[in-house]
């Protein structure tokens, strides 16, 4: 019986659509599903751009996005999020600090999951001294470093061979 019903599509359908393409690893039919919408005049959410950036995109393609995003929609920290991360697994480090500093900057409170996402991008990128700038960072604003943000402060050290740094770490941010 209810094969025999039309079923309504509208965005909401396809976000699941697109959250399955991310699920799967499939950006670019992810991209085309957007493309679909659009075609459609369906409405693009916030929920669409963030699925859309969790989707592994090459960071060209994330930056893309975010901007159409920001002219149509409040952009929230979690999209911000999902660009560092897409800058951190494509190695763009210096794109994920100077993005986090100009969220910063624009008045928009940065979370832990901000820094800590930030700080990977340095660590897969070998960039140790940078890491360990962040958890100093993190320290003085939020007086204690997490577990992840010292064990990625230690990954850094451990990535460039710097093992006394790395003891360092656990002695100085270690709970």
């Amino acid at each position: 019986q209810m094969m025999d019903e039309e079923v309504q599509v509208n965005e909401i359908t396809y976000n699941a659509v697109i959250k399955s393409c991310r699920k799967g690893k499939e950006w670019r039919r992810s991209l085309n599903v957007l493309k679909q919408m659009m075609e459609k005049d369906l409405p693009r959410t916030v929920v669409t751009y963030n699925s859309l950036l969790s989707s592994n995109l090459e960071w060209q393609q994330a930056e893309k996005l975010l901007k159409d995003l920001q002219k149509v929609l409040q952009v929230s920290i979690i999209s911000y999020n999902s660009i560092l991360n897409v800058y951190g697994q494509s190695g763009c480090w210096e794109s994920a600090l100077l993005s986090a500093i100009k969220l910063e900057r624009r008045g928009m409170h940065t979370e832990l999951l901000t820094q800590n996402t930030v700080a990977t991008a340095c660590e897969r990128c070998k960039q140790w001294r940078t890491t360990l700038a962040i958890l100093v960072s993190i320290q003085k604003e939020r007086s204690k470093v997490d577990a992840f943000s010292c064990s990625t402060g230690i990954n850094a050290c451990g990535r460039c061979a710097k093992w006394r740094k790395a003891i360092d770490i656990l002695q100085t941010f270690g709970h």
